[in-house]
């Protein structure tokens, strides 16, 4: 009986094993369009890295893909920075991955590159920033930089920042609103803390 129990439980997990790999496959090619061995190597590889760092296989594929999409970038290269995120710290919080599916289309429109935008997400959740605070503080700064209501502009002025020059300056490309966000920050570096400007 023993043999038995030892047999079906080796064939469960042979027949597990097996399903998941079908499951995997076939949501890498979902997700890709890859086939063949390249399918296969990259499927292995995204196994690796969520097996690596203790994370599910289909939430790795999927912010792998939204980096690739989002950044214009090859799906080996995003899967490359997802694991050096992970590396250095990025998933603290546990929420490593889920801001890497929901925020590469706001802080790609801030002018930022796929593996910025991964090393700040990994930088604030390592400097114990739990949640996505950080990234959304850039997507909020990007929409009002976007829309220069008369508020936003009238902060930027207050604290010595023309917002004209701003506005010229995005339209023109000569700066992305992330920039801008780092001129602020520096600005308001230099006021100090109990400035009604800086509020």
């Amino acid at each position: 009986i023993a043999g038995i129990a030892a047999a079906g439980a080796a064939f469960k997990w042979w027949y597990d094993y097996n399903a998941g790999l079908v499951e995997a496959t076939r949501l890498t090619q979902q997700f890709t369009g890859k086939s063949g061995d390249d399918l296969k190597a990259y499927r292995n590889e995204v196994q690796a890295v969520a097996d690596t760092c203790d994370v599910d296989f289909r939430e790795t594929l999927m912010a792998t893909n939204a980096l690739s999409k989002q950044f214009g970038i090859d799906a080996s290269e995003a899967l490359k920075l997802v694991r050096d995120g992970f590396l250095a710290g990025g998933d603290a919080n546990g929420e490593f991955l889920d801001t890497l599916k929901e925020y590469p289309a706001y802080l790609k429109e801030a002018g930022l590159s796929a593996d910025q935008f991964v090393a700040i997400v990994s930088q604030t959740n390592k400097m114990g920033i739990f949640s996505d605070k950080g990234i959304d503080t850039i997507k909020e700064g990007n929409l009002r930089l976007r829309e220069m209501t008369t508020a936003t502009a009238a902060a930027l002025d207050g604290i010595g920042i023309s917002s004209e020059q701003v506005q010229k300056d995005l339209q023109t490309g000569a700066k992305t609103t992330f920039d801008v966000m780092q001129d602020v920050s520096a600005q308001l570096a230099e006021l100090p803390d109990s400035a009604a400007s800086v509020g």
